[in-house]
Order: structure tokens, then C-alpha cells, then sequence
């Protein structure tokens, strides 16, 4: 029996990858730059039960998880991992967050395409009120 070699294959790296799969169409490359547009300027809303007389402190918290379902619910042609929302921590306090997305672009992507996006996460208060909690 053959030993498995000790080092990653060169092969197996993101560099070689990209380089044996055909470049991106223009129609793939649009349609990446839609998702990002649309991501960018989407505000993700969410209602939230809220402790009383905390100034917006949430019961729980807003997971990645969370945002990735919301994500999937509105726009139903792009597909993220949890891992693809980039938090320090979870939203913990109502209010408006900016949050990181990772698009996932393949390995053949061009590199004009944003990797990154910002995104807007809007928390209120399931009974209605506003809060004048501090955005993280």
C-alpha cells in the first residue's frame, strides 16, 4: 500500500484551482454583481422581543444563522453559509448594525468583483417601540 504524501498536493491549492476551471461568463459575473448590489442596499429587518427598561437589551441574541435564513428568504438565488456573516459577536441590542458578508465568489471569479459585503441589520422591538440603542 502507497503512503499519502506528507504536504498538500499543489494541485489542491485556490492558485491551481482557479486556473483549471474556465473563467466566469458574463452572464455569472452579472449576476454576482447583482447579488452584491442588492445586498448592499437591502436593510434586513428584524423584530425581536426585548427586555424591559434595558434600553433595547434583546432576549437571546441575533445569530449569523439568523441572517443567513433572511438572506435565503429574500433573495432565493443566492446560498450563503453561516460562516459567510463575518461578526465579532452576536446582536445582542435593537437598533442598526452594519455586518460583514462574505459573497463565496468561486475561485475563477475576477477580481473586480466585490469578495465582501457591507450589509444593514435593522432590530426593533417586538412590541413596537424604538430604542435608542448604540449600532455596533
Amino acid at each position: 500500500m502507497r503512503a499519502l504524501p506528507r504536504r498538500a498536493s499543489a494541485t489542491s491549492r485556490k492558485g491551481f484551482i482557479a486556473a483549471a476551471q474556465p473563467p466566469l461568463t458574463a452572464e455569472e459575473v452579472a449576476r454576482w454583481q447583482e447579488h452584491a448590489a442588492w445586498l448592499a442596499s437591502t436593510p434586513l429587518a428584524f423584530r425581536r422581543k426585548t427586555v424591559p427598561n434595558s434600553h433595547g437589551a434583546l432576549y437571546g441574541s441575533l445569530a449569523p444563522d439568523a441572517l443567513v435564513a433572511e438572506i435565503a428568504r429574500l433573495r432565493p438565488g443566492l446560498r450563503l453559509h453561516k460562516d459567510a456573516v463575518l461578526l465579532a459577536d452576536k446582536i445582542k441590542t435593537a437598533g442598526q448594525h452594519r455586518v460583514t458578508v462574505d459573497l463565496g465568489l468561486p475561485a475563477n471569479a475576477p477580481e473586480s468583483l466585490p469578495r465582501t459585503v457591507d450589509v444593514l441589520v435593522q432590530v426593533v422591538p417586538a412590541d413596537g417601540s424604538e430604542s435608542g440603542a448604540a449600532s455596533a
